[in-house]
């Protein structure tokens, strides 16, 4: 009985595993503006692929390999895997700043892209 119970649990992981690893969609070319890796002050980044995976780095949570998904209105995205992720409204868009270096606002926090 433990046995089954452990195996379906075991079972039940992968296959969740599997699904979130599948799900990534690549960026459109009105998102790929944002595919870079982009650094707040805070330290916190977040960087974001053209074949729609994503990491993170925040200062309670840290994925590697997630999925980026952009909310249908344009105005969000979120980055997660397994449920473990975050999601950001887009403040601002990615775009040149007075220096030419490029930046974007996520809720509300400034990130340069490097």
């Amino acid at each position: 009985m433990k046995k089954s119970i452990l195996f379906l649990m075991a079972a039940v992981f992968v296959g969740m595993m599997f699904v979130s690893c599948a799900k990534s969609i690549p960026l459109t070319e009105a998102q790929k503006n944002f595919a870079g890796k982009w650094v707040a002050s805070d330290g916190t980044y977040v960087t974001i692929y053209l074949n729609g995976k994503a990491d993170l780095k925040t200062a309670n949570s840290s994925v590697s390999g997630g999925n980026v998904v952009f909310g249908e209105d344009g105005k969000s995205l979120k980055i997660e895997l397994l449920g473990i992720g975050a999601t950001y409204v887009i403040s601002e868009a990615p775009a040149p700043n007075a220096d030419g270096k490029w930046q974007m606002r996520l809720n509300g926090n400034v990130y340069v892209k490097q």
